[in-house]
């Protein structure tokens, strides 16, 4: 069963056309009392590297000491 949806009949929050084809993985239709809801499941690659631990303890921060105060 395939249907084509016109572009004025969707209505969403994010804009799909910013992902390529390969990048959505998964596509998942819910029915609510609403209507019907689509989620997408993206492959993104985090370019972020979270350091706050890193940093916590290379400054010697004791999260005992902390706890007891």
């Amino acid at each position: 069963m395939t249907s084509t949806l016109a572009p004025s009949c969707l209505k969403g929050t994010h804009d799909l056309s910013w992902y390529t084809k390969q990048q959505i993985k998964r596509v998942i239709i819910v029915r609510r009392a609403k209507g019907y809801f689509v989620q997408f499941c993206i492959d993104t690659v985090l370019d972020q590297a979270h350091n706050a631990a890193i940093n916590i303890l290379n400054k010697g921060w004791n999260h005992e000491a902390s706890f007891l105060d």
